[in-house]
Formats: C-alpha cells, sequence, structure tokens
C-alpha cells in the first residue's frame, strides 16, 4: 500500500495546487506562476534530496534532465495557461488523461504489457475526456484552447516514462525531483527569452503568496512522485495520481465556488476518468 499512498498525495497535491495557481492567475500570469513555483521548490528539495545517499549515474541525470523538460517546463506551462483559459476543473482533467499516454508509452518503449483491465480503463479515461470536452463553453472561452491541458498530459506522461528509469538507476526520490526542478529554473526562462515573453514575468503581484504555497504543495507532491516511481509501475501510479481532477472538483467547490461552475458534464467527465483509473489500477 506504500506505492498507492504516495501516489494519492501526488494526485491530492497536484488537485490543490491546481486552485492555488487559479486564485493566484486572478492578478497575475501563467509565465509568473510557473517561475515561481520553481523557484520555490527547488531549495525544497535539494534539502531533501542531501537527505539521502545519492548514486552518481549520467545516465539517469539525463533522464531527470528529460522530466524537468517534460514536466516542470513544457508540461506545467501548457497546463497552468489552461488553468487561466479554461478554469480549473477542465484543465486539470484533461492534463489527467495521462495515464493514457503513459500506458501506451510503457507498452511501445518499456515492453510493459498491455491487459484487458488496462485497456478497458484507458477507453473510459478517453470517454471521460470526450465529455468533458463537450462541455459548454463559457464566454470567451475558446474550443481550441481544449488541446492544451491534452499536451500538457502528453508531457506529463514523458516524463513519467524517464523517471521510472531514471529512479530504476538512482533511487533517491529528492535528488530525481531536484534536478528536473533545476532543469525547468534553466530551459523555462531561456524559452520565454528566445520568444519574447520574459516582461510577462512579475513578482510584485498580489498572486505570489498562491505561487509560492503551490510551490511548497508540488514540491511535497514531485517527492512523492519519484517515491511512487521508485518501487511502483507506471500504471499503478500514473493512474492513481489520474484522480487529481477528483480532487480538484472537491476543493473547487469548497474554495473556488464563487468563480468556477461545476456542470454536470464536468462531474460526469471526473467520474468517468476517475472509473478508469480505478480499472487500470485496481485489476
Amino acid at each position: 500500500m506504500q506505492v498507492e499512498f504516495y501516489a494519492l498525495l501526488t494526485s491530492f497535491c497536484f488537485g490543490l495546487n491546481a486552485i492555488l495557481i487559479r486564485k493566484g492567475l486572478k492578478d497575475s500570469t501563467p509565465v509568473t506562476a510557473a517561475i515561481i513555483v520553481s523557484l520555490v521548490q527547488t531549495p525544497i528539495l535539494a534539502v531533501l534530496a542531501l537527505r539521502l545517499p545519492i548514486i552518481w549515474d549520467w545516465q539517469a541525470v539525463w533522464d531527470f534532465v528529460l522530466a524537468g523538460i517534460f514536466a516542470s517546463t513544457i508540461a506545467r506551462a501548457l497546463n497552468y495557461i489552461a488553468i487561466d483559459r479554461v478554469g480549473v476543473n477542465v484543465a486539470t482533467s484533461l492534463s489527467g488523461t495521462d495515464p493514457l499516454f503513459s500506458n501506451v508509452l510503457a507498452i511501445v518503449i518499456l515492453g510493459e504489457p498491455m491487459v484487458p483491465s488496462t485497456l478497458a480503463g484507458v477507453v473510459l479515461i478517453v470517454l471521460g475526456v470526450l465529455v468533458m470536452s463537450g462541455f459548454e463553453l463559457e464566454e470567451g472561452v475558446k474550443k481550441t484552447d481544449i488541446i492544451l491541458p491534452i499536451l500538457a498530459a502528453f508531457g506529463y506522461a514523458s516524463a513519467n516514462m524517464v523517471r521510472k528509469i531514471g529512479m530504476s538507476i538512482t533511487p533517491n526520490a529528492g535528488f530525481g525531483a531536484v534536478i528536473g526542478s533545476i532543469t525547468s529554473i534553466i530551459v523555462f526562462p531561456l524559452y520565454l527569452a528566445s520568444r519574447g515573453r520574459l516582461r510577462e514575468f512579475n513578482p510584485r503581484t498580489n498572486g505570489l503568496k498562491f505561487f509560492v504555497g503551490g510551490g511548497v504543495v508540488v514540491s511535497v507532491a514531485m517527492l512523492s512522485m519519484y517515491t511512487a516511481f521508485q518501487s511502483g509501475s507506471i500504471a499503478v501510479v500514473t493512474g492513481l495520481i489520474g484522480a487529481a481532477p477528483l480532487f480538484g472538483l472537491v476543493l473547487t467547490a469548497l474554495l473556488l465556488k464563487d468563480t468556477e461552475r461545476i456542470t454536470r458534464r464536468v462531474v460526469a467527465g471526473c467520474i468517468t476518468i476517475f472509473l478508469g483509473v480505478l480499472l487500470i489500477t485496481v485489476f
């Protein structure tokens, strides 16, 4: 049950992080959110990494660097932009479909078998995505924005695969997480500068406290996720992390009820995705 506990803890933290980011984005930008979260989580993870022995291996380091590029840089930026444009529930639900992509990549690249229950779970997850995509758009929201959290999901899935490979070489959860975070701090600002978007970073904002809180929460999420990958399979770990939309739904109802609409389609999509997660995980 240790793997399941850490995976569910990761799921809850990602759901809570989405709420904090949504609150902070009322007075700020996704660029500011992504950079502040990375700046906060890196020293926290570094301290935790030093508490355990580090087995230095360049292949593992490269895997963690790739994970940082895929997840902490590309996918996180896409997800934060999606939260700003389409809301917490839709963004977290669609980005939470990464178990679908993770299982496909695990089968194709790592040679993991596809069992019937996993296939059924994947079908339910896809169905949940379709249900979520059919929601009634709020004013000012474009249908094309739906692709953003889906691309984020693929980025997270790619990161999951290389994390698993890296953890099999160097089983230090904090070390893997901090390498990915450092990568994000270096690569993301360089990307923004190349696109002329670095000016969007503004730490003098009322949303700063929410982004700092998000950094702390994400630190816990990253550490628990790497710990889960140390001994758990990609299907189990990513499946349970896919429960984040439900945590996001509950937390939204409690904390964002004045700004977020929870429609029947949103609820149906979340439940369908979660049922798919259960099939992948339990059977």
